[in-house]
């Protein structure tokens, strides 16, 4: 990505400019030293040393504050290239980690959900979340939300070990971009490469797992729109799709706080 950080030829430009500036006064104080003086003291010998004090008097000063100009403009480089390997090192040392949880979240997709053995399990799994979609959506939002959580809750407490993992897995992976200190574009960049991750029908039993188990998980996705991609049909109910989209809960869904991805999934949210 573009960060706006100065080019890598702005110092050598600079310096130039402060020589050329430097070249350029010099010239006006021999210019006026000889419509002062005239230019047959020049060719006297005894007219150097008063030249010599002329110009340097005059010139002295000047090229002092132009040093100290290109001094202060050193620092300043030195100090945003500072910044900016600090930055990359930063970045480096996130996307290690991250690339680390994605990787371990995509081996306990594979496990549950993927290949010919488990293809069956998660046509069958997404059905049964799906189930209760019409009965619930003609519930008031407060009734729909609670009864969806029971429904859901039922639907995965068979298996419940291996999707509490699998949903841990992912909200592990959110946790970590929106506690991180990269800028919003950043986490939206890094949020989109992680939901790529997930294959055919996954996401939608995800989205129900941790509606069900992880508020925390749910206050992330709400706020960084990550169910926008998925289509209306991928929700257990209306009211489940609405509270993802951004819909004020009025208090009808505990988005609390948990002290981490672990403790969030293993808790009974609803």
């Amino acid at each position: 990505m573009r960060n706006g950080h100065r080019k890598p030829w702005g110092a050598s430009l600079f310096v130039s400019a402060v020589v050329a500036l430097a070249l350029l006064i010099f010239y006006l104080v021999f210019k006026s030293y000889i419509d002062m003086f005239g230019t047959h003291k020049i060719n006297d010998a005894a007219a150097w040393g008063q030249f010599g004090d002329f110009v340097g008097g005059l010139t002295n000063p000047i090229l002092s504050f132009l040093g100290l100009l290109v001094l202060l403009q050193t620092f300043r480089f030195q100090i945003e290239a500072s910044a900016r390997q600090i930055e990359v090192s930063e970045i480096e040392k996130f996307e290690n980690t991250f690339f680390k949880l994605v990787d371990k979240f995509d081996k306990q997709a594979a496990s549950i959900f993927r290949g010919a053995k488990n293809e069956n399990y998660n046509k069958t799994l997404r059905s049964k979340l799906l189930s209760e979609k019409e009965r619930l959506s003609t519930q008031d939002w407060a009734e729909g939300l609670a009864h969806a959580g029971v429904h859901v809750r039922k639907v995965i407490e068979s298996d419940n070990d291996r999707l509490g993992s699998f949903g841990r897995k992912f909200s592990q992976c959110l946790y970590f971009i929106d506690n991180s200190s990269l800028t919003h574009d950043k986490k939206e960049f890094y949020f989109t490469y992680a939901l790529e991750s997930f294959m055919k029908h996954e996401m939608t039993i995800y989205m129900a797992i941790v509606f069900a188990r992880s508020p925390k998980s749910v206050e992330i996705i709400r706020r960084y729109k990550l169910a926008s991609r998925l289509k209306d049909s991928a929700f257990c109910c209306n009211q489940v799709r609405e509270l993802y989209s951004g819909k004020d809960y009025d208090g009808a869904y505990p988005l609390q706080k948990a002290k981490s991805a672990d403790e969030d999934l293993k808790s009974d949210a609803l």
